[in-house]
């Protein structure tokens, strides 16, 4: 009989600790996160630890991407697709983070081609022509345009030779 309350007690104990330790982290969990629901169009990386053979899991890249919301199953779940050829799949929001960059979006132009196209058959329904043609002075020419001062890649601090090797 007092094997059994004594069970008991020590039962109760760790349950209320177990509860106490859940809350706790679930606290500090709901502390840290920042939720800020993606919506359709965005380009996002996909975290996808895979392995790869041959090469260390410590210089593996993680991220995947970047691939494109298609939609949203819920406030947390998402459907994303890669490219427009690729399978869709379906993530949580833990497994997404926002991509910064320019990407090719290749469903802004799905929709933009099918509404150009919708419009060009509307436009031969009802039997629209345009003609134009630009004179040899409205032609646009690109020898106006400078293209030697782009930069690519990250920028780069002004680097300055010694004093030494500059002329006085």
């Amino acid at each position: 009989m007092q094997i059994r309350t004594y069970l008991d007690n020590v039962h109760e104990f760790a349950r209320e600790n177990i509860n106490n330790a859940s809350d706790k982290q679930k606290w500090y969990y709901d502390y840290k996160v920042n939720f800020k629901p993606y919506s359709v169009g965005d380009a996002v990386w996909l975290h996808d630890p895979k392995r790869k053979v041959g090469i260390s899991p410590k210089l593996q890249c993680n991220w995947d991407g970047p691939y494109l919301i298609l939609n949203s199953i819920s406030d947390l779940v998402y459907r994303i697709q890669k490219l427009e050829s690729s399978k869709p799949r379906v993530v949580h929001y833990n497994r997404l983070k926002p991509y910064h960059g320019d990407f090719d979006n290749w469903l802004i132009k799905t929709v933009i081609q099918k509404d150009t196209e919708s419009h060009a058959t509307a436009m031969e329904e009802n039997n629209i022509e345009f003609d134009i043609e630009l004179s040899e002075n409205e032609q646009c020419d690109m020898s106006n345009f400078q293209t030697d001062n782009i930069e690519y890649g990250r920028g780069h601090r002004v680097k300055r030779p010694p004093n030494r090797f500059v002329p006085d």
